[in-house]
């Protein structure tokens, strides 16, 4: 049973508390078994089995826990359970889990990915706040309502409908250099360095009529997985990204020059306009 590994057991009426011999103490009350802390010296952490609930503040400033995986059968982590696990950088959350309250992540300053299972339907305020490189891979195609609105920090990532099967997206270079397939299960960093003779790379699309917004940063898409690059003339360039700059200059008298730098993160280039 649940405290067949038990150093000790105390019991009170229906309830009992149980320190097994890894460190984790539970509390048995009306058919529930509660995780309610933890006082052992392991950094790489595996919940015991038989748990339904992480308690409030279970494992409150444990700086010294690194990993963290929460056994199937959990279906609660209460407010401030792992709060200010500040070295805590992979949390394996199980299928049965259905609640994560507030605060509960809050101030775990290294976590990396987290994978968030469709069964979660309650999410607390700041639950990750704090985590703020953190990416979360979520399988709810988009925030369920039952998730606060400042669930995380706003410079965390969150990736919607996430599926984690393998992607293979292509590019339709449209007249440019050919790009190879790229593969993988994780969000991607689509090519920066497309080329094409003669012309300006104006972005990466999800259709070929090239409409709507250029697709930004890491990109995970399993319903979109075609690419279409997009090119500018020389000329509509200019107009893009010098602006009035470009607008002066082609007002400019005859034998005036103006010389303009555009800088971008990718290249600096300096353009000298002389009228005719």
């Amino acid at each position: 049973g649940m405290f067949a590994n038990a150093l000790r057991v105390y019991t009170e009426g229906e309830s009992a508390i149980a320190l097994d011999n890894n460190g984790f103490i539970t509390l048995s009350h009306n058919d529930r078994v509660y995780l309610v802390g933890y006082i052992g010296d392991a950094t790489e952490v595996v919940t015991p089995a038989g748990v339904d609930i992480i308690h409030y503040a279970a494992f409150y400033d444990r700086s010294d826990i690194t990993s963290v995986v929460i056994s199937e059968g959990v279906v609660e982590i209460v407010d401030y359970a792992f709060y200010d696990c500040s070295k805590l950088v992979n949390i394996t959350l199980p299928s049965t889990l259905e609640s994560i309250g507030s605060s509960a992540f809050g101030y775990c300053y290294d976590l990396g990915n987290v994978h968030i299972p469709v069964s979660v339907t309650t999410v607390g305020e700041d639950a990750f706040y704090g985590c703020y490189d953190a990416c979360f891979f979520i399988e709810a195609a988009s925030k369920p309502s039952g998730w606060n609105s400042y669930w995380k920090s706003s410079s965390a990532r969150a990736i919607w409908g996430y599926t984690g099967e393998k992607v293979t997206y292509t590019f339709q270079v449209n007249g440019g250099v050919a790009i190879d397939p790229i593969t993988s299960d994780m969000p991607v960093v689509l090519p920066e360095s497309a080329t094409r003779d003669g012309w300006y790379f104006g972005g990466w699309y999800t259709n070929p009529e090239l409409t709507g917004d250029a697709v930004s940063g890491e990109y995970y898409d399993p319903a979109n997985t075609t690419l279409y690059a997009k090119w500018i003339d020389e000329a509509e360039f200019l107009k893009q990204f010098l602006g009035t700059s470009f607008e002066y200059a082609i007002e400019l008298e005859a034998g005036v020059s103006q010389e303009h730098k555009f800088d971008s993160s990718t290249q600096g280039i300096y353009f000298k306009f002389t009228a005719t």
